[in-house]
């Protein structure tokens, strides 16, 4: 026999030739060979692995794309190069999750914008990366930029800047002086220095376009010997009744301004002629008290009889009259809710806009607005990339729900795998149709639920994940691929068609063979944290599975076929395999964890246990 070792590595191999790949440095490898009589013979080769110049990839994702809402878009890598070699894989993502590994594939993108990521790899593993930019809108419109008409005023003014003539969808607005962001509300005020400036307007659409506008504002000074008194700019108004707002209150103004004046000459007058609100006014002396003497400053009364309204009471004061409250609307609190239209869980994180406010729902998936009173109001949900899309919904009342739909479902490629799960049981299935099927049915339906598990995910399992859905469904299906290959072969062994053979319960009760539905309660957590998810559950896994192993054991002694004994050891298997990343690990912990459980019900499943114990030898 043969036997390959390497200085301080120890035994490579045992075949007669092997492919490796060695790390970068000297390697010495010494190969021993035994004949059938002990007699060995050794030699060496010293192999010198040096790095070579390699060259990445050139990933070309294409343009990007603007299509309304429902479009199928194309995207295609088909552009991509490597210099020194040839593609081996592409991988097309979307926040850290593979959506697609075909270099040429169709995808409905939900409302909104999305970052393609596509990545190539060579057949030396090096790989390059490019970006292409999907926007799902609901209509074509671009967002246009209007800053108004431009502004001359005096120094002391406050300037309105108006954005509301803009376009667009959900925009949001930015005024820039000098490169440095003054403002990013529609419509503000601003006191400018003297000088001229140049404002620009940026507004961008939920779609991540932008357009911008220029308005010219001049502040001058006002002339040597001017009043101090200043009416500020008129801003630019665009409907009547806007314009018919800033001349009444120009009008009020100057009428406010005669009144002061007049009221000040009337007032000088009066000081002049000691007449005041038509009575003329006499000094009064008072009669003499009991000594016979008078008190000491007279005493002025008023003249009953008006006299001419040309003199004013000495130091009288003018007091206008109080102004009128203004009358405070009264607010309402709108609470809205979102759920998952198939579960009726909440959604958190959602963006709810209603009018010019925008809140995101919370872990319960409500969110609280505070609004002026009013009728009907329109209440629009964005969509969130890869697990639900947007909707929006007409409300009358103070309270709203709003359903999502979920947008997780398998693409095309993972239906197909699905599908040929099913076919390829089907048809091993088929080769025990002249036995009992009561067994048979249980394995069938075990792989019919691990199907049903990958197409029942929703948005709502991933709604607080790290994971994607096309990554997560992928990983799901290829360990449900193997279970189910094992289950079938366990299924059409003969110890098990035997079993079928001297069974005499016959098809008709074959019924009430069937495995339960699979619990999506642990799905949420493995998707949170994949790495959180192995420590937590595989303790108690492991502990369901000898608890399995020692009801086995104890049944054995009443029949001698067990067909328990293959679904637990398909468990047993995924338990013990540790490869891959975190993801992988705590899928197969999941679908082994659901397997027992299916053991379980088989020996506690009466009709089972009537055929088992029928096929005793």
């Amino acid at each position: 026999y043969y036997e390959w070792k390497e200085d301080g590595v120890g035994i490579l191999n045992l075949a007669q030739s092997f492919d490796m790949v060695l790390p970068i440095g000297t390697h010495s490898i010494m190969l021993t060979l035994t004949d059938g009589y002990g007699a060995t013979a050794t030699d060496r080769v010293a192999i010198e692995v040096t790095a070579v110049d390699q060259k990445p990839p050139i990933a070309d994702a294409g343009s990007d794309q603007a299509v309304l809402i429902g479009t199928a878009v194309v995207l295609d890598a088909s552009g991509s190069t490597d210099p020194d070699g040839e593609i081996a894989k592409y991988e097309w993502l979307e926040d850290s999750a593979v959506i697609s590994e075909s270099m040429v594939f169709e995808h409905i993108f939900p409302k909104g914008v999305h970052h393609i990521t596509l990545r190539v790899t060579d057949n030396d593993g090096a790989a390059g990366t490019d970006d292409a930019t999907i926007t799902a809108r609901s209509s074509m419109d671009m967002p246009e930029a209007d800053a108004g008409a431009d502004r001359e005023a005096l120094e002391g003014t406050e300037i309105i800047l108006d954005a509301s003539r803009s376009s667009g969808e959900n925009l949001t607005y930015q005024w820039i002086l000098n490169g440095t962001t003054i403002s990013e509300e529609r419509m503000f005020y601003h006191l400018f220095d003297p000088g001229a400036y140049t404002v620009t307007l940026s507004v961008t659409d939920e779609y991540e376009c932008t357009a911008t506008d220029e308005v010219s504002v001049v502040i001058t000074t006002p002339a040597v010997g001017g009043g101090t008194s200043r009416i500020p700019a008129m801003p630019e108004v665009s409907q009547t009744r806007g314009l018919w707002s800033y001349l009444l209150a120009a009008i009020v103004l100057i009428l406010v301004l005669a009144g002061i004046i007049f009221m000040r000459r009337r007032s000088a007058t009066t000081r002049s002629t000691g007449t005041a609100y038509g009575y003329k006014y006499k000094e009064y002396t008072p009669p003499p008290d009991k000594t016979g003497s008078k008190s000491g400053k007279p005493i002025v009364k008023p003249d009953p009889k008006p006299a001419t309204k040309t003199a004013t009471k000495p130091n009288a004061r003018i007091v206008p009259p109080e102004p009128k409250p203004v009358p405070v609307q009264p607010k309402v609190m709108m609470k809205v809710k979102v759920l998952d239209s198939a579960s009726r869980m909440p959604v958190p994180g959602a963006a709810v806009q209603t009018g010019s406010a925008t809140q995101k729902t919370d872990a319960i998936g409500e969110t609280v607005f505070t609004l002026d009173r009013g009728g009907q109001r329109t209440v629009s949900v964005s969509g969130i990339p890869n697990l639900y899309e947007g909707r929006t919904a007409s409300v009358d009342g103070d309270n709203a729900t709003i359903l999502l739909s979920s947008t997780v479902r398998p693409d095309q490629e993972q239906d197909a795998r699905l599908r040929s799960v099913r076919e390829a049981f089907e048809n091993r299935y088929r080769e025990v149709s002249g036995y009992d099927r009561c067994i048979p049915n249980f394995y069938r339906s075990v792989a019919q639920r691990l199907i049903e598990y990958v197409r029942g995910m929703t948005a709502v399992h991933f709604i607080r994940g790290k994971a994607g859905p096309k990554e997560v469904t992928d990983q799901m299906i290829s360990v449900i691929e193997s279970v189910c290959t094992e289950l079938s072969e366990i299924m059409v062994s003969k110890r098990n068609i035997d079993l079928y053979a001297r069974s005499r319960a016959g098809n008709e009760n074959s019924a009430g063979c069937n495995a339960s539905q699979i619990s999506y309660d642990p799905l949420s957590d493995l998707i949170a944290s994949p790495p959180g998810f192995v420590p937590a559950t595989s303790p108690k896994v492991e502990q369901a599975l000898l608890e399995i192993d020692r009801e086995i054991t104890s049944r054995t002694r009443d029949m001698s076929v067990l067909p328990i004994t293959g679904v637990w050891s398909i468990a047993k298997s995924l338990l013990a395999d540790q490869s891959g990343d975190d993801l992988e690990h705590a899928i197969r912990i999941l679908i082994a964890d659901t397997l027992l459980r299916y053991a379980k019900e088989m020996y506690e499943n009466p009709e089972i246990v009537k055929r088992m114990k029928q096929g005793i030898l």
